[in-house]
């Protein structure tokens, strides 16, 4: 994509959309494969990520970059958030029942 595609605003949200699609996409597969496991997102850095209704129930995010990153309705019962940066991630109707938090930065 040039410089030119990435500054128009529509071409930006298509990517956006995209990428959003791929990881949800990728998300399911392999909780289709691994169906008994804890996912181990641990350290992952997604800054900025729209992660709008993503499944990371029982998921280890510990020590994983989630600022600014679009959390609307995201599924994070029983997630570990250890550590976890969350400055300005939106967590606006995120169902957190029973996650753990603990060090988990949230200014």
């Amino acid at each position: 994509m040039t410089h030119q595609e990435c500054s128009n605003p529509a071409n930006h949200q298509q990517k956006t959309d995209e990428l959003k699609v791929e990881i949800q996409r990728i998300i399911d597969n392999w909780r289709q494969e691994h169906p008994d496991q804890q996912m181990d997102l641990r350290g992952l850095d997604v800054r900025g990520a729209d992660l709008t209704g993503a499944n990371f129930y029982q998921a280890d995010l510990s020590r994983t970059d989630l600022r600014e990153v679009d959390l609307f309705r995201a599924n994070l019962i029983h997630a570990s958030l250890r550590e976890a940066h969350l400055n300005q991630a939106n967590l606006s109707r995120a169902d957190l029942r029973q996650a753990r938090l603990y060090g988990a930065n949230l200014h």
